[in-house]
């Protein structure tokens, strides 16, 4: 066999091996760093329409930014990272009639809890009487569409499917739900190969505030003062890019519409609810 014939095998050899590859698809992992850190930075902007029998029909713009601080400690065999997590609210501009909270802004609140390579947060439960953290631990699950892309257990092609899993909690719902992410194709994000992801679904609102104080013996957290039940559903569509190389969400854009029902038990008044909210979340570039 001549030479020229030789190189022309080795090609297609090496065809065969990459189009091998490309339909046994890639195994997407986030691959955690020990003793570093992520920072995210989480804008929002939204309104929120609220009706009811004493107040009318009233409407609430809001514009936010939050800092998600990421702290990884020892990684273990697994991929599992330990982490603290870090939520700092930047910015809080509300008009209307919530326009008093503005002035109210949360201090920073920290929780520990483990991270896994398929971007799965869980975080402890707090101590009681710290509403904040309870919440902040409640929705560590939501976190995995709201701020972390979900990465599938098997190998996937583009096209191809998985769930994200929410967890069941005081500030979702009483039952595990999923939303859907698909891997739609890849390019370059600010210099940096990544893969496109959309995430799309419907998450049920089940919210009792009142389990929020469960535990809270001396009656410190304040919401132990009253109960509010929120029902309806949220409507979830959005974009993220996955780093190629770590496996890292570098950025995820999301838009959900709302509509529910709040009833504040003790004060016997239920209220109409309806809105919209677009969030991007992005990973700040270090230094």
């Amino acid at each position: 066999m001549n030479i020229s014939k030789r190189i022309i095998l080795a090609g297609l050899v090496i065809t065969s091996i990459a189009v091998a590859a490309q339909d046994a698809g890639v195994l997407l992992r986030h691959k955690i760093q020990a003793d570093s850190t992520d920072v995210y930075k989480i804008v929002g902007k939204g309104k929120q329409t609220i009706s009811s029998a004493m107040t009318g029909e009233q409407e609430i713009n809001f514009n936010t930014e939050n800092t998600y601080e990421l702290k990884y400690g020892k990684v273990d065999e697994q991929g599992t990272a330990a982490v603290s997590a870090t939520v700092t609210v930047d910015k809080l501009d509300m008009d209307g009639p919530a326009a008093a909270m503005a002035n109210q802004k949360p201090a920073p609140v920290t929780v520990s809890g483990k991270l896994d390579s398929l971007n799965r947060l869980t975080l402890e439960t707090p101590k009681a009487g710290d509403p904040m953290a309870a919440m902040m631990a409640s929705m560590s699950g939501g976190s995995r569409s709201s701020i972390l892309v979900e990465l599938p257990e098997k190998p996937v092609k583009v096209g191809d499917s998985w769930d994200s899993v929410i967890p069941k909690g005081p500030m979702t719902s009483d039952e595990d739900q999923k939303l859907t992410v698909k891997l739609t194709g890849e390019k370059e994000f600010e210099g940096t190969q990544v893969w496109v992801v959309s995430v799309s679904g419907q998450m049920k609102m089940k919210v009792d505030t009142s389990k929020l104080a469960a535990g809270d013996k001396d009656g410190n957290n304040p919401m132990a003062q009253f109960k509010m039940l929120i029902k309806g559903t949220a409507d979830i569509t959005g974009e993220g890019y996955i780093d190629k190389a770590s496996g890292k969400t570098l950025q995820l854009t999301t838009k959900t519409k709302t509509k529910s029902t709040m009833e504040m038990v003790d004060m016997g008044v239920s209220m109409d609810m309806g809105g919209a909210i677009d969030s991007t979340v992005k990973l700040q570039k270090k230094a």
